[in-house]
């Protein structure tokens, strides 16, 4: 049995002896081997990272809160228009500029396809404008307003306009003299203004110069023709 606590020779190990001090093979004069060297220097480096971290987290004891509502607030990026380029906001915006984005508006939810967001604009700028208007007259109903009747031969439908924004319509098909009614529609905002009535007396009016017969498909103008029976002998049926 070997102890290793014993002395090995130096050239058993196949190791030159250290001459650098008298040729003897002390303790205190021996040479540092480079392997040890090198460990030496990575446990320092790894001690030092250790400690800093350490350091750092006893610096910091308290736990890192979530952004408060102002801070994201700030960093967040809200739009200040619509799909549309309509004003979110339309407080704002001039009787003169609601006007000009319900016409824009207009012109493209009567596609087959409106823009996303076009429908939902059109009726924000109406009902601005009805809120002003009522305001204007104190809640009376106002008779100050201009409206414009046309026919949409495009869409076939017949439109009413009152200070430039659609109040309703009543689509239609022609064929062979005869105007059939199908379907009549009424902006929310001008639900309680008797729209229906002024729309269908235009509509009836308008067949009537034209020589149609106008027949109603839609509820709404068969209603009309109940109550008014004096304009069937404009129908031309």
């Amino acid at each position: 049995m070997h102890s290793f606590d014993s002395e090995v020779p130096h050239t058993s190990l196949g190791l030159a002896p250290d001459t650098s001090a008298g040729g003897t093979t002390g303790t205190g004069s021996e040479t540092p081997e480079p392997a040890s060297a090198a460990e030496e220097v990575i446990g320092a480096v790894v001690a030092m990272s250790v400690a800093a971290a350490a350091l750092t987290d006893a610096g910091d004891t308290t736990p890192r809160a979530s952004l408060s509502e102002e801070e994201t607030t700030d960093w967040a990026i809200f739009p200040e228009e619509s799909s549309t380029g309509v004003p979110l906001d339309l407080q704002r915006a001039t009787n003169r500029d609601l006007r000009r984005w319900s016409i824009r508006l207009f012109k493209v939810i009567d596609l087959d396809f409106p823009p996303y967001g076009a429908v939902a604009d059109y009726e924000r700028i109406s009902d601005e404008l009805k809120r002003r208007r009522d305001a204007a007259t104190g809640g009376r109903k106002s008779v100050n307003f201009r409206e414009k009747f046309c026919d949409n031969a495009r869409g076939h439908r017949f439109e009413l306009f009152r200070d430039g924004v659609l109040t309703g319509y009543v689509a239609y098909t022609m064929r062979a003299g005869i105007i059939r009614l199908h379907r009549t529609v009424v902006l929310d905002a001008f639900d309680r203004e008797q729209v229906e009535g002024t729309l269908m007396r235009n509509v009836v009016l308008a067949a009537h110069k034209r020589r149609l017969a106008a027949v109603p498909y839609c509820p709404i103008a068969q209603g009309f023709f109940r109550q008014n029976p004096q304009y069937r002998q404009l129908t031309h049926q």
